[in-house]
């Protein structure tokens, strides 16, 4: 039976904004037999089962009109001489759909480079993927069928923004949302799959996971790019423990291939993902580490946060307290940083040793004599501050 029509034809002048009555006479059919074709054809080759005809050619052209009309600038006129229609029956139809028709007022045009990110060709590329995966979002409109590619950040950090409108050769306007925060707003069908294409979906907080199609030359910086985002470098609690790198994610499964790919490129070792307030986190501390993840992170990309690099670069210069001392069972002058020094909790004598068999023979000849208090006082020479650069050399 479906052999006997050019079914695929009508459904193409159909699709051309025909009506069922023309194709009908045409053919010498019915227009109740096109349209019931039509939807067969539809169900048969795409699998689409479609009860209203009209209501789906209207909404395969709505979406296209809407971006030609919020965001191209063109008129209802310009659409309309585009596919040969009306100027009334173009504004029904995105009238059908939601859409506030602008008839009189000019339309800013803003334009971008919508393929900045087609390929992953480069750092710079490689970062801002990064970023938009921390502190960026995708969204599909259903009211004005609009594709959109958000950022949102602190007020001190609109400049960076503007470099990332550099970088997209981007016009359109940096405004603020619903939290005090600036925002950039794209309105791009083609960069939105693009990014999807990388892993960047609609809501992506929990589900997200580390890109493994872009290649690894560029891992550094996409990595650097979520750590600007969603990472933080700050000092320790326990002074042994000065400075402290951290990423955090809605996603346990996107810290764990962070993390493989940190323990392959650097060869540190795996850390315990912890989870607090619904959030999930990967920490390393200490400054050989730190430093480790520090110099592979800007090894490479030309683009970052400047205040989080600043951070970063701080923990070079952080001070450690020292104690000279003078060890009372050998008599020598040492230094060591305070959370080294000894307390033995059964005499509490705040004595510093510089070594264990030196701290041991002391208490066993320890009776509080005048001579033995004298050595304990003099114990600590005095507390210096000094920084371990070795470690960043």
């Amino acid at each position: 039976m479906l052999n006997k029509y050019p079914i695929e034809d009508w459904y193409l002048r159909y699709m051309e904004l025909g009506s069922l009555n023309d194709i009908g006479k045409n053919f010498g059919v019915s227009f109740a037999t096109i349209g019931r074709f039509i939807k067969m054809y539809l169900q048969n080759e795409y699998g689409l089962v479609v009860n209203d005809l009209k209501k789906y050619r209207d909404g395969y052209y709505a979406n296209e009109w809407i971006y030609l009309h919020e965001i191209q600038g063109l008129t209802l006129k310009e659409i309309a001489k585009e596919n040969n229609l009306d100027e009334r029956t173009v504004s029904r139809i995105l009238k059908k759909f939601g859409h506030k028709v602008r008839k009189y007022h000019p339309v800013p045009v803003y334009s971008c480079n919508e393929s900045y990110f087609e390929n992953i060709d480069c750092h710079e590329k490689a970062y801002w993927l990064g970023f938009i995966y921390a502190d960026g979002c995708v969204t599909f409109d259903y009211k004005r069928n609009s594709y959109i590619v958000s950022i949102a950040l602190q007020k001190s950090d609109k400049k960076h923004l503007e470099s990332f409108k550099n970088y997209i050769n981007s016009n359109h306007p940096i405004g603020k949302d619903g939290r005090g925060c600036v925002q950039i707003r794209i309105y791009s069908r083609k960069m939105f799959y693009d990014l999807e294409k990388w892993g960047v979906t609609p809501n992506k907080s929990k589900i997200v996971i580390f890109p493994n199609n872009i290649d690894a030359e560029y891992y550094s910086s996409f990595i650097l790019g979520y750590f600007d985002g969603d990472g933080t470098i700050y000092s320790g609690e326990k002074k042994s423990v000065r400075a402290i790198f951290s990423l955090c994610s809605g996603s346990r499964k996107m810290l764990e291939q962070i993390q493989q790919v940190l323990v392959d490129k650097l060869k540190i070792g795996f850390n315990k993902i912890g989870f607090s307030g619904g959030t999930f986190k990967l920490a390393y501390g200490g400054n050989v580490k730190v430093s480790l993840i520090r110099d592979w992170l800007y090894s490479n990309s030309s683009v970052y946060l400047g205040r989080k690099k600043q951070e970063f670069f701080n923990v070079e210069a952080m001070e450690y307290e020292y104690v000279m001392f003078k060890c009372p069972t050998c008599n020598k002058i040492k230094e060591k940083p305070i959370s080294e020094t000894h307390l033995r909790r059964k005499t509490k004598l705040p004595v510093t040793f510089c070594s264990h068999s030196c701290a041991t023979t002391f208490y066993n000849y320890y009776r509080g004599t005048e001579k033995d208090k004298k050595l304990i006082n003099e114990n600590i020479v005095k507390v210096i501050k000094k920084n371990r650069r070795r470690y960043f050399e």
